[in-house]
């Protein structure tokens, strides 16, 4: 999504920021929809023809026309965002630092990390992350990209899988003992002009405490007794209370009787 509009409408407030975007131009819905290596991908009908494929879907999905799993690769799109939450990367996921890949294989968008400023400590995750960090530059009247990327059920369901993956502490483990000697290195040469520089490990680690304190809530409904029904079934009343969606799978009673929904309870 092109942000060149973004920019020019921040040239006009220079040396000052407006954080309130009173002209709503700095929002991904004021954004034309871009390529890379333009003349390359225009002159040449095959390319022309991807990007006009990548291109349309991008713009049905900000639309509301079309799911998130009708647009993006979602185990690919979910391993992204879980990854920017892990390694406190919310900088990546800004819209005007979303780059995607068609695949004219599979016709799905792709993510390519660009921009990251990975190293922050993560605050929120999921959805409410992504609006926390694109409050300032969005329409007010649309919904943002990520508002609509986590209104799709198949896309959070394998996002919290992702999450769970990555906020084991063996995962962080294994990364460091796998990138050890690069990493090694790199600091080594950032040293070289930043002696002072200091790398700590923890913040990434801690980044999974939280996640795992999110997905963890110590209670994350309330539900009450409604009514009997004549044919033996009882009503109850339920509420999500805490910041993830909950799919209710079952009802236990003194941890001994199940019953089954008779309706999906999402």
């Amino acid at each position: 999504m092109n942000e060149d509009i973004l920019w020019d409408d921040r040239l006009q407030d220079y040396p000052l920021y407006n954080p309130t975007n009173p002209t709503g131009l700095q929002s991904e819905y004021s954004s034309d929809i871009d390529v890379f290596k333009k003349n390359k991908t225009l002159s040449d009908p095959t390319l022309y023809n991807q990007f006009i494929i990548g291109k349309d879907l991008l713009e049905s999905f900000r639309n509301g026309d079309l799911r998130t799993h009708q647009v993006f690769d979602v185990p690919k799109l979910t391993k992204y965002i879980a990854m920017t939450d892990l390694m406190g990367a919310n900088h990546a996921v800004i819209w005007h630092n979303l780059r995607f890949y068609y695949n004219p294989v599979t016709s799905l968008l792709e993510p390519i990390g660009f921009d990251a400023n990975a190293g922050k400590s993560t605050t929120a995750i999921g959805g409410s992350q992504k609006q926390l960090v694109l409050n300032s530059e969005q329409s007010p009247s649309s919904p943002d990209i990520f508002s609509i990327i986590f209104s799709d059920p198949i896309f959070f369901e394998r996002y919290n899988q992702e999450l769970e993956r990555f906020s084991q502490e063996s995962y962080l483990d294994e990364l460091f003992i796998g990138v050890d000697e690069d990493l090694t290195r790199k600091i080594n040469i950032i040293y070289r002009d930043y002696p002072a520089y200091k790398f700590s490990k923890n913040v990434f680690y801690n980044n999974q405490k939280y996640i795992r304190k999110v997905l963890n809530p110590v209670k994350g409904l309330h539900a009450y007794f409604y009514q009997n029904t004549t044919n033996g079934s009882i009503i109850l009343e339920v509420g999500n209370i805490q910041s993830m969606p909950i799919e209710i799978l079952d009802l236990s009673y003194k941890e001994s009787q199940i019953f089954e929904p008779k309706q999906s309870m999402t």
